[in-house]
């Protein structure tokens, strides 16, 4: 195949970066997992996803405090409130955290494979 006929596209997940206070991320929640972070140290791994397509969030201790036990199928919002300098002296992003209580997740926003049953009589 000549490779002016290769016709590329996104694998639709993206790194989900909060660098301005105000920032907000809206969207579900739709796995928790662990795994390798920036500097080979094992972090927290949420997967969520919004109009826009699938992300990938790294955690911190912020964040996970309240997503790791979080709710996979639930709607939230992330706002990113800032930095501040903890009493030794290390900066930490500062994040408030609110789920939704009447958005459900609906088949679309599931990623493939995975389907909801439609025939419970199985």
């Amino acid at each position: 195949m000549a490779k002016e006929k290769i016709v590329w596209e996104n694998q639709g997940v993206q790194q989900l970066k909060f660098e301005e206070p105000g920032q907000v991320f809206e969207g579900y929640l739709l796995q928790i997992d662990s795994g390798p972070g920036f500097d080979d140290q094992m972090r927290m791994i949420y997967t969520l996803r919004n109009e826009e397509g699938h992300w990938t969030l790294y955690g911190s201790t912020v964040l996970d405090r309240i997503l790791q036990n979080g709710e996979v199928g639930a709607f939230y919002q992330i706002r990113f409130t800032g930095e501040r300098k903890t009493e030794r002296g290390f900066n930490v992003k500062e994040y408030e955290i609110a789920k939704a209580s009447n958005v459900p997740l609906e088949a679309i926003d599931l990623p493939i494979p995975y389907d909801i049953p439609t025939d419970t009589k199985a």
